[in-house]
């Protein structure tokens, strides 16, 4: 149990750490992009906020940083579980030598 902990631990810690870095970037750029669009439009600063973020482009942006949310998060909760499981193997081990000492 504790050894498929630390290889799934071992195998995820990539993918998670490019999960978040890919969610970070394309929020950073969702705020680049709206301040384009903002420069861009006419009107008020009402109008211009609205028009900046009802565009395609910005939806679409939202839409891959959401989709890039979940993939952190799933992994951020699965990397928590294989956690979770070695604390679990910890306390037991620690029973069992509590218990046969």
């Amino acid at each position: 149990m504790a050894e498929k902990a630390l290889d799934f631990i071992r195998d995820k810690a990539g993918a998670y750490a490019e999960a978040k870095a890919q969610t970070r970037q394309l929020d950073h750029y969702r705020k680049i992009k709206r301040s384009e669009m903002f420069l861009k439009a006419a009107g008020t600063v009402a109008e211009r906020e609205a028009k900046a973020e009802t565009s395609e482009e910005y939806k679409a942006i939202v839409d891959g940083l959401a989709a890039s949310e979940e993939v952190e998060n799933k992994l951020k909760w699965q990397l928590t579980g294989a956690q979770e499981k070695l604390r679990v193997y910890q306390t037991m081990s620690a029973n069992y030598r509590k218990a046969t000492s």
